[in-house]
């Protein structure tokens, strides 16, 4: 992974800086761990929620590493710093632990509509994943080839 940039660092800074004053921020998604729910470019409405609050299905939004991550809320524990456990709709197991520390805010809208809270049929997350992993592994294989071939010497 690529060490992140200032640029990126300040936009989290200040996306979190407007959270906590109680302001909503629209973020761009990328990825595709909430399929179909949520699409590659939509724009997610977070607004920042009361900790205490949170339950079972919403879909919030917390920081891992140089990014913000959205993703439904699987567990609530509320047990001092662990909030409980997030897991993408698309994605067959959970995210690391949620704290108070990570916790950015809830996903309110998207594309400036109120979001949906039904949950995709199990069958089609397996059959989506399966999709998902097609594409993905022979991506992954190709590259890791390339870098493989790039870097051998040819003896003469």
């Amino acid at each position: 992974m690529s060490k992140p940039q200032a640029t990126d660092l300040f936009w989290l800074t200040w996306c979190d800086e407007e959270l906590r004053q109680g302001r909503t921020v629209q973020i761009r998604a990328h990825g595709l761990s909430m399929f179909p729910q949520i699409w590659p470019g939509a724009m997610l409405s977070i607004f920042r929620k009361d900790v205490r609050s949170l339950k079972v299905d919403d879909w919030i939004l917390f920081r891992r590493k140089d990014h913000f991550v959205a993703h439904r809320l699987i567990e609530v524990l509320h047990q001092k710093e662990l909030i409980g456990y997030a897991q993408g709709d698309a994605n067959f197991f959970r995210d690391e632990p949620i704290t108070i520390d990570n916790y950015v805010g809830v996903v309110e809208a998207i594309n400036g509509r109120k979001k949906s809270m039904r949950r995709i049929n199990k069958w089609f997350r397996l059959g989506f994943s399966i999709l998902v992993w097609s594409y993905r592994q022979p991506r992954r294989i190709m590259s890791k080839l390339k870098q493989f071939f790039k870097s051998a010497k040819p003896r003469f």
